[in-house]
């Protein structure tokens, strides 16, 4: 294969030549059925009007409860709503004094909306429409309140698919949408027009009157659906003209060239037959064995290895290099790299001396190496993360020891933290105030283990997801036993251990003074509930949409249990997600930790098969990572092909992806043939992917930082930059650095080779291919044209590695 970045490296020459050089369940609904259209000025008509199914949601489809209006802090014009809705008892308490039961009509909650009177907000709706008409039935009926009335079990949406039709020269029809809410008690309602419904992607398809869908462009996209606090998505497909596909060899292409397609191939072209995109077909081997090279381990193959690979004939060697890579060391080593991330490991929350945290983030990444080598299942890395104390199973005089040995260790590198069953580390942090950060540690742990981002709902109810503040503090609440620093038991040993020694200095011997011990243990002794802030209620201890827990036992184990169980939807399809956005640059779900119904899954049908599947492999990482890389969804190559090109969602072909920083560094260094020097405390010849500080100094943690490399401060994964900027194109151009690693690494052995038989290494060595004839012409002509071969030589690698092509993985 060429790569199509080719042509930017044969501009870099040119320059050095001329320029530098001598000087869903049910099936979809078709568009063009003609539906029934609903119109949004129609009075619907109800009997009952029930304040949390009707009034409450209503309010928010006007818009009454948003932050800009009567939902900030402080209200507005007197009057406030609970934000986005999360409290129907703050809001009908404050409604009432609005309402007159005597005279609906001269109530102020319909004079200001309607005109009546002078309204701030303007005029939201007329005397003659359903929204006047359901407040006024309301007050009519004596303005009650049901608690808990509007529990829904879940909302209906039909079609709860659409496909619009893909005919040219043709205009595609609207199509209106219905919804129906099931509640807790059995009822099911038509609560179409007490909806929000948003397009995320207006530039795909529109919604105006309501409920109706007109498609503008070709791709495909969601209508989120709002009714009070619940929320759900339709997904949008708008296909492109067949007649620019040329589906039908390139898909047979794609799904022949590993054999029987298996479920990831299955639904991949699935969608993509729907839209009419092409799916390019498989990658060439030099550009696979690149690819996952990058994807496992983190590195380029060298030469020899690419020759060989490229000579196999045999049919099953991409399965066998995968297995091979698979069980490589530096597998585990990338992956336990991701898990700090994943996990925040970062020394500055740690509390500890510099020194000292740089050795504990280590030990972190150690002992997540340690599992990843050995496959633990996932399920099992999460129970000892969660269920962590620092003493685990040990006497409390035996752990002081142990523990002021660790501390007193002088070399870095040499603990035995990686034989630990669990990993305290992820405890051991210290907020500002230097108490332990209880809400950061329940934030991360919900985004880390279940992809769903909670902070929103601190304040008020999430405006992306159902999640309110009661279930935030619902949440926060499992981890209130949870404690960092000297337990009473603790302090009770240590003043005893400080006597001992004490007395044995007193008798002549030399004696080690014991360093500051804290430990990572639970409290006892209290039943652990928490108040609503804004109605006082108590809120029991609970998982997102849980029962609630036992507050007396131990809330960390209940919440575990809950989190592998089968009734929880978050726990395997957050990690699936995690797994192939590794792998493809991109998540069904995107960002990878915003799982909510307002960010559905571009494949959920997908992602839940291979959610069910890794939990019933026993949560087998090695297993699910195999699956990913034999398919050919995983094999296409990234040129592309007929139509798709625009497609970045729908994985018709491989997209390019920035490497992450460390593998950068890496890749850098070994196509160059030097050593990082990431300074004393680090041993020679270890990678980036191998270190777990987050904080490194010198030239390689500038480095790192220009590549993107996150600091680990934020709860979500929003702190590593994954695209390129013109800060790294620069720093490739221009830095010292750069020009230092050229001339004094290995590949100046090349040198020692006739200009052709160079420029084919130089190539196998960075770039993992051959070169085109083009290329090879323009490299042998700038080296014979150039008086000083070296300097010849220097501008050839410093123009390949400032294209594209080396930077990124494809």
């Amino acid at each position: 294969m060429t790569f199509n970045g080719s042509g930017r490296l044969i501009g870099w020459l040119a320059m050095l030549l001329w320029g530098l050089g001598d000087a869903g369940l049910l099936q979809p609904v078709v568009a063009d059925d003609n539906p029934r259209q609903r119109d949004a000025h129609d009075v619907v008509l109800r009997k009952n009007v029930d304040f949390e199914r009707h009034v409450a949601p209503l309010l928010g489809q006007l818009g009454c409860n948003t932050a800009a209006c009567h939902g900030s802090f402080s209200g507005r014009g007197g009057f406030r709503l609970s934000l986005f809705g999360y409290s129907a008892e703050m809001d009908y308490q404050n409604l009432r004094e609005r309402v007159d039961l005597k005279s609906p009509a001269d109530s102020l909650i319909l004079l200001k909306p309607s005109g009546g009177t002078e309204h701030e907000g303007g005029i939201l709706f007329q005397q003659d429409s359903s929204a006047y008409r359901t407040i006024q039935l309301w007050i009519a009926g004596g303005a009650v309140w049901k608690p808990g009335s509007g529990r829904i079990r879940r909302l209906k949406i039909a079609p709860d698919r659409i496909i619009f039709s893909d005919r040219t020269n043709q205009l595609r029809k609207p199509v209106a949408l219905k919804v129906q809410a099931q509640f807790t008690d059995g009822n099911l309602e038509d609560i179409t027009d007490l909806c929000i419904f948003n397009s995320r992607d207006e530039g795909i398809v529109t919604v105006s009157s309501g409920n109706q869908l007109t498609p503008e462009h070709s791709g495909d996209t969601s209508i989120v659906v709002s009714y009070g606090i619940a929320m759900d998505s339709v997904p949008i497909l708008v296909p492109y003209s067949q007649a620019l596909s040329g589906l039908s060899k390139s898909h047979q292409s794609t799904a022949e060239c590993l054999g029987s397609p298996g479920i990831i191939d299955e639904k991949i072209s699935e969608k993509l037959r729907l839209l009419n995109i092409t799916a390019s077909p498989q990658c060439g081997d030099e550009e696979f064995l690149r690819r996952l090279m990058l994807d496992t381990i983190g590195t380029i193959p060298a030469p020899d290895e690419i020759r060989s690979f490229c000579a196999d004939a045999s049919p099953d060697k991409r399965e066998a290099v995968i297995d091979r890579l698979l069980a490589h060391p530096m597998h585990a080593a990338l992956w336990a790299s991701r898990m700090c991330d994943i996990t925040k490991c970062d020394v500055d929350t740690m509390g500890e001396p510099p020194e000292m945290a740089r050795r504990r983030a280590q030990m972190w990444h150690d002992w997540f190496r340690r599992r990843f080598a050995a496959n633990t299942p996932y399920s099992s890395i999460t129970q000892d993360i969660l269920l962590a104390t620092s003493r685990e199973d040990l006497e409390i005089d035996k752990w002081i020891q142990q523990e002021a040995a660790l501390i007193r260790q002088s070399d870095a590198n040499e603990n035995n933290y990686a034989d630990r069953k669990t990993l305290d580390l992820y405890w051991r942090r210290v907020s500002d105030d230097g108490r332990f950060p209880l809400k950061e540690i329940a934030e991360l742990t919900a985004v880390a283990f279940t992809g769903v981002r909670l902070a929103c709902a601190q304040c008020h109810k999430h405006p992306f997801d159902r999640w309110t503040q009661e279930d935030y503090i619902a949440f926060k609440s499992i981890f209130s036993q949870v404690n960092y620093g000297a337990s009473t038991e603790l302090k009770t040993a240590i003043m005893a251990e400080i006597d001992a020694r004490r007395k044995r200095k007193q008798q002549g011997e030399t004696v080690e003074s014991l360093p500051r011990v804290q430990e990572v243990y639970l409290r006892d002794g209290r039943n652990w509930q928490a108040a609503s802030p804004e109605m006082g209620d108590v809120v029991q201890p609970r998982a997102l949409g849980s029962i609630a827990f036992n507050p007396q036992g131990n809330l960390r184990k209940q919440f575990y249990d809950w989190l592998v169980s089968e009734q929880n939807p978050y726990f395997a399809n957050c990690f699936v997600n995690r797994v192939w956005n590794v792998y493809f640059g991109i998540g069904f779900v995107d960002p990878v930790d915003a799982f909510s119904a307002g960010n559905p899954a571009s494949h959920p049908a997908l992602l839940n098969k291979l959610a069910d599947d890794f939990r019933k492999s026993g949560f087998d990482i090695r297993k699910l990572e195999k699956q990913i890389l034999m398919s050919a969804t995983y094999q296409r190559t990234s040129e592309p092909c007929g139509n798709n090109e625009i497609d970045r969602l729908n994985f018709s072909h491989q997209q390019l992806r920035a490497l992450p920083a460390e593998v950068a560094l890496d890749v850098l260094n070994k196509a160059l043939g030097v050593e990082q020097d990431f300074g004393n405390d680090v041993r020679s010849g270890t990678l980036a992917i191998e270190i777990g500080t987050n904080r490194i100094a010198g030239t390689a943690g500038r480095i790192l930082q220009t590549f993107g490399r996150g600091e680990r401060q934020s709860v979500c994964d929003c702190d590593r930059q994954t695209e390129p900027s013109l800060k790294q194109s620069l720093f490739l151009i221009n830095d010292s650095s750069i020009h230092k690693k050229i001339q004094s690494g290995s590949i100046r052995t090349l040198l020692d080779l006739q200009d052709n038989e160079l420029v084919n290494e130089l190539y196998l060595r960075m770039l993992s291919r051959q070169p085109s004839g083009d290329e090879r012409e323009i490299m042998t002509k700038h080296i014979a044209s150039v008086k000083n071969r070296e300097s010849a030589f220097n501008d050839l690698v410093w123009a390949i590695i400032n294209t594209r092509e080396f930077m990124t993985n494809h």
